[in-house]
């Protein structure tokens, strides 16, 4: 007869690599979807050069480069978290099926914001959904931390300065949300103070790496 807490440890693991795996795909139809999301010349719209093309769609082109460049920061992001687990259990993958699930939420708001033109309740949806990202994230490491799920060779020291690192996508998305009602210019359908708002990331960035390695 197997011993239980070596059983409940491989299905842990499985149960990661099955995790890892998911969120590998995911990754890679949000990066195929933003692709296809192009636009395409065709019978109703022909172009006689790149600038009337870029003129035409520069919104939207602008709109998946800003997913493109957040799918590639959560991508990052997942593969550092869990890269550090040896397993996983129900409550640490729900919470990051959560993060998946909060991560179209926010792709699909910028979409919306294009669609139904930029305002107020636009971009401040878009900044909640971001933060519901990054907090998903960090309720995940906070289980595998309490629930002992990190890799063996992972210090508390390690773990506790990725845990302060990654505080820094939320607090950059709720950092914004007051921003999206202030008052202030708006161009193609995009709130310049709200916008700049999101600048401060590499700031907050540098921030919480500065106070993890002083921890």
């Amino acid at each position: 007869m197997s011993d239980p807490v070596t059983g409940n440890e491989r299905r842990g693991a499985q149960q990661l690599r099955r995790l890892q795996t998911l969120t590998d795909v995911f990754y890679a139809i949000i990066i195929w979807r933003l692709f296809v999301l192009i636009p395409k010349p065709d019978a109703e719209n022909q172009y006689d050069s790149l600038g009337a093309y870029f003129s035409d769609n520069g919104v939207i082109l602008a709109v998946l480069i800003l997913g493109m460049v957040w799918a590639v920061i959560y991508w990052l992001q997942s593969t550092k978290l869990l890269g550090v687990l040896q397993a996983t259990d129900g409550v640490h993958s729900t919470f990051v099926l959560f993060q998946l699930f909060f991560l179209l939420v926010f792709l699909y708001s910028m979409k919306l914001g294009v669609e139904i033109g930029g305002q107020a309740g636009t971009w401040c949806f878009e900044s909640i959904a971001a933060t519901l990202v990054g907090l998903c994230a960090l309720l995940a490491f906070a289980r595998a931390r309490k629930k002992g799920l990190l890799h063996d060779d992972v210090t508390e020291e390690e773990a506790r300065r990725l845990a302060i690192r990654y505080r820094a996508e939320p607090l950059t998305a709720a950092f914004t949300i007051p921003f999206a009602f202030l008052p202030g210019p708006v161009i193609f359908g995009f709130s310049v103070t709200w916008e700049f708002s999101w600048f401060i990331y590499p700031i907050m960035v540098a921030i919480m790496n500065r106070i993890a390695r002083r921890k």
